[in-house]
């Protein structure tokens, strides 16, 4: 039985109207067009809607979607209109509403090529917007990781001179800056060789350089296993093996008050060709240097450039940073070169639609990717 628009748009208006409480639930639940209805054909993926059944309506979503797709977006407009959230909107990766940025920031941490742009009320999230050639490649090593259990924050990209990315820079031309001492806010349209933007959620909590004394023992365990991750995808930027020195950049290594866990920002899969023996030699010093002692020597090292070189660390962390090292040792051991074809095709799909183009050098790197990645992976099974 299918539902008529017409005789539905009062009682849907009404009721929005007279029950404010279940229009703010709504809000809640809102998620863009773009990712549950298929946007590029419903609603140009700009305007969020609401579609959570708070109204007792059953098989409303679906519903929506296939008459969305059905019959196309003008016909659409009027219900979309209705069921659109005005009341306490949050601004995030799934409710791009530019319109709702109030004011724009740099990065506390002084990182080049990085706006915070955010509502006034705190509560209601913020996107992180970056300009960066590799930003192909590090939503790719992100997604990777997300499908292997790692919290990181959802990204998308978006094209300068598509309709949204012209939304975006209004939303920034109009937005209050909030001054930072340690340099300007970056213009995230300098760079015409660079001609999209990465958008991604910012999560709510802080770096490891601030907050590493909240890490549980199940958090130890994952910066183990990223540990390996890093090592296996040649990323460079947070924990990396090199020449036997353990390097961690603490600021792309977070805690997420949100979900109460470790996460992990600025990923990226450097696949090489001339130095891929040295990365293959970098992953054999690991291994071996994971036999002295039962691993427990390498992992206070982690946890001392974690905390502080002579900061006391007890068996309990020691053990769950050997057990997560372990455990990533073995994931990459098994794990399956195909889902990057996949993961590929996949973000190629959904940058077509945002009017992105890659660029030659981010068409190389996928073109060299399975090669090097099953290099790293051989290196990692001692072969």
């Amino acid at each position: 039985m299918k539902l008529n628009f017409k005789k539905l748009y009062p009682i849907v208006l009404m009721t929005l109207i007279v029950q404010t409480s279940a229009q703010a639930r709504l809000c809640e639940e809102i998620r863009p067009c773009a990712s549950t209805l298929g946007g590029g054909e419903c609603y140009g993926g700009k305007a969020p809607i609401c579609v959570g059944d708070p109204l007792g309506v059953p098989g409303l979503r679906a519903t929506i979607a296939g008459s969305c797709q059905a019959k196309g977006k003008d016909e659409m407009d009027l219900v979309f209109s209705v069921f659109r959230c005005q009341l306490g909107a949050k601004l995030e990766l799934g409710n791009r509403r530019w319109d709702l940025v109030e004011r724009k920031r740099h990065s506390n941490e002084g990182v080049v090529g990085v706006v915070f742009m955010e509502k006034n009320d705190p509560s209601n999230n913020a996107l992180v917007v970056k300009e960066h050639p590799r930003s192909p490649q590090a939503l790719l090593a992100s997604r990777f990781l997300q499908e292997s259990g790692f919290h990181c924050p959802n990204g998308m990209l978006i094209s300068k001179t598509s309709d949204e990315g012209r939304n975006l820079f209004q939303a920034l031309e109009k937005a209050q800056t909030i001054p930072n001492k340690r340099q300007t806010l970056p213009d995230l349209a300098k760079k015409p060789e660079v001609p999209h933007l990465l958008v991604m959620d910012l999560l709510n909590g802080g770096t490891a350089k601030d907050l590493n004394a909240k890490f549980s023992l199940g958090d130890l365990r994952e910066i183990g296993r990223m540990y390996v991750y890093d090592l296996f995808l040649n990323n460079r930027d947070r924990v990396f093996l090199s020449s036997g020195s353990k390097n961690i950049n603490l600021g792309n290594i977070m805690y997420d008050l949100g979900t109460k866990r470790v996460a992990f920002i600025d990923s990226d899969v450097i696949p090489l060709t001339a130095k891929a023996e040295d990365h293959y030699h970098a992953i054999s010093f690991f291994l071996k240097a994971l036999t002295k002692d039962d691993g427990e020597e390498f992992a206070n090292e982690i946890f001392w450039a974690l905390r502080g070189k002579g900061t006391r660390v007890t068996q309990k962390q020691l053990l769950a940073i050997v057990d997560g090292l372990r455990a990533g040792i073995a994931e990459i051991k098994g794990l399956d070169l195909s889902r990057f074809a996949v993961l590929i095709a996949t973000l190629r799909e959904e940058a077509a639609i945002q009017g992105v183009v890659f660029d030659k050098r981010t068409e190389e790197d996928f073109i060299l990717l399975e090669g090097f990645l099953r290099g790293s992976q051989e290196a990692f099974s001692g072969e």
